[in-house]
C-alpha cells in the first residue's frame, strides 16, 4: 500500500516535516539553506548574462571553484567557459575551464561538449590566444554587422 494510500496526504505533510526537523538535528537544515543560497548565487550570475558577461563568468567561476561539489557547479563551469570563449574572446581560460569540468565532472552533461571543445581549442590556440580570440569576436558579431561591412 502506497504512503498517500496508507496515511492520506495529511499523512505525507507530516512525515515530510518531521523529516524536515529531524535534518534540523544533524545540521540537513543548514546545507539545505547553503544549497539554496548557491542556487542563488547561479541564477545572479546568469542574469548578468548580456549586461556584463565578465562579472556573470567571474561569478559563475567562483562559485564552481568555491562549493565543487555543489550540483550546480558543473553548470556553473560550463556557462563560464561558454562565456569566456565565445564573448570574452578569452579561449585559454575557456580551454582550462573545459578541461576542470571534464575530469572534474566526467560523468556530467557537460563532460563530452567540454572534451570536444577542449580538444577544438588545443587545435586552434596553437597560434595564440589573441588571433584566435579575435576571430570569434567577428564571427560573433556578424548578425548584428550591415551586409556592407561584411563584404570583402
Amino acid at each position: 500500500m502506497g504512503l498517500v494510500a496508507a496515511g492520506g496526504l495529511a499523512g505525507l505533510v507530516v512525515l515530510l516535516c518531521s523529516m524536515r526537523a529531524g535534518r534540523a538535528d544533524d545540521g540537513g537544515l543548514a546545507e539545505l539553506e547553503q544549497a539554496e543560497a548557491e542556487r542563488g548565487r547561479f541564477e545572479a550570475a546568469l542574469e548578468l548574462i548580456g549586461k556584463d558577461d565578465a562579472a556573470a563568468a567571474a561569478g559563475l567561476e567562483a562559485l564552481a571553484l568555491d562549493r565543487p561539489d555543489d550540483e550546480l557547479a558543473p553548470d556553473a563551469l560550463a556557462e563560464a567557459a561558454e562565456l569566456l570563449e565565445g564573448r570574452l574572446g578569452q579561449p585559454d581560460r575557456a580551454r582550462a575551464l573545459y578541461d576542470l569540468l571534464a575530469s572534474r565532472y566526467p560523468a556530467s552533461r557537460f563532460s563530452l561538449r567540454a572534451r570536444a571543445r577542449r580538444e577544438y581549442l588545443d587545435a586552434n590556440l596553437r597560434t595564440g590566444a589573441g588571433p584566435l580570440g579575435e576571430y570569434q569576436r567577428v564571427l560573433g558579431g556578424f548578425a548584428g554587422r550591415p551586409p556592407a561591412e561584411s563584404r570583402a
